[in-house]
């Protein structure tokens, strides 16, 4: 049986306490959960993460249907820049969706992913997936979604 340790990385970690985790098996079943620093965390075969909510941002821009491979981020940066934070190439953009001349990007600090996953990495759990809270919630065709935590 193949284990899946999947991990609440909320926007204190790692540097504040220990974060919720669920120990699942290969069909996606909960064998067993709990909260607690790296070193309480159960074995296991692969490692996952799942950032808190509030550390992305789900955006929609306005772009062509065909884009060049390589053009594809610049194009999503100009798209989204009035609507973004900070500078666009000190984030990380995640193309969730395409419609109709429209591009929804989940918005995620660069600097941060990279914190995480060094910080797992060190613990020699090296991980296979990275999303984020707010990808959980269920489609919906238009209208506002909220994610609680």
């Amino acid at each position: 049986m193949t284990t899946t340790l999947r991990l609440h990385i909320d926007a204190a970690w790692p540097d504040a306490g220990g974060t919720p985790w669920a120990l699942l098996d290969d069909h996606g079943a909960l064998l067993d959960s709990g909260r607690g620093e790296p070193g309480q965390w159960p074995a296991a075969d692969d490692h996952e993460a799942v950032l808190s909510a509030d550390q992305s941002a789900w955006l929609r821009g306005r772009m062509p249907d065909k884009v060049p491979r390589g053009e594809e981020a610049r194009l999503i940066a100009y798209a989204l820049e009035d609507r973004l934070l900070r500078e666009a190439d000190s984030q990380h953009f995640t193309v969730t969706g395409r419609s109709a001349g429209e591009v929804a990007v989940l918005v995620t600090a660069r600097s941060r992913l990279t914190r995480i996953i060094d910080a797992v990495t060190a613990l020699g759990r090296p991980l296979s997936r990275l999303c984020s809270a707010l990808q959980t919630a269920p489609a919906g065709d238009d209208g506002w979604h909220a994610t609680l935590e």
